[in-house]
């Protein structure tokens, strides 16, 4: 991850910094899916978690939800000023994870170069190859591997140079 960010801070090769930066964020969502729950999951936990911390609180979310989603932002809320709910950690998640659909759009040109042999004549986009979102994603699930270590200034840099770009699918 901080060798993609390098590279990219060097203006390097585009296709280098998402293949560094994609093969993190790969070892990184392993380790996180071993642990539980997957990468995907658990960001959707903790925005969840932090939404109805603001519901709690009384605060507006600043944007607008469906009826569902404030149901259960309602749910989360209550158990926060209950005391029954104390994290993220506290939330269950059931069904089939999203993560393979939400990442696809990361993932799909890194699947495509390592499965290359199955259609030696498919190309590759170069618009589908995202580094700085590759580059994201790998501090993001960094960080929830490990919450209280601290990342390199130069990577919390870039973070921040460029968390408009940060999306999911």
């Amino acid at each position: 991850m901080a060798a993609a960010v390098d590279l990219a801070n060097k203006d390097g090769d585009q296709l280098a910094i998402y293949l560094l930066a994609t093969s993190a964020l790969n070892i990184l969502r392993e380790l996180l899916r071993k642990r539980g729950p997957d990468y995907v999951t658990r960001g959707v936990l903790e925005g969840m978690f932090k939404f109805a911390q603001q519901r709690a609180r009384g605060e507006p979310l600043g944007f607008e939800a469906d009826a569902n989603t404030n149901q259960l932002i309602d749910r989360i809320a209550a158990g926060i000023r209950n005391g029954s709910i104390k994290s993220a950690q506290d939330l269950r998640a059931t069904g089939r994870s999203p993560e393979y659909d939400t990442l696809r759009y990361i993932t799909l040109p890194y699947n495509f170069m390592k499965h290359a042999d199955r259609d030696p004549l498919a190309h590759l986009q170069e618009n589908h190859v995202k580094p700085t979102e590759a580059i994201l994603h790998s501090i993001t699930a960094y960080a929830m591997l490990f919450p209280g270590e601290l990342l390199p200034e130069m990577v919390l840099s870039y973070a921040a140079a460029n968390v408009d770009k940060f999306q999911l699918g």
